[in-house]
């Protein structure tokens, strides 16, 4: 029954992951330099690094269910 919830919770991931995978990167642009005051985390990157870790979510997804 354990290993049926699970992965009833990483197939409930799957939509979300399609969308950030599916994301231009034009979307995903560097921060302007113009001396305002920002928050101090550079969003660019976090929105890069979960576009690849969706697109490896879903590869890994596909690759159980081909088999």
């Amino acid at each position: 029954m354990a290993k049926y919830k699970e992965v009833i919770k990483v197939l409930k991931q799957v939509p979300k992951w399609k969308r950030i995978a599916g994301k231009n990167l034009t979307d995903l642009h560097s921060p302007m330099i113009d001396n305002m005051p920002r928050s101090s985390s550079v969003q660019a990157d976090d929105r890069i690094i979960n576009r690849i870790n969706a697109k490896q979510q879903l590869e890994r997804v596909n690759f159980v269910y081909r088999f």
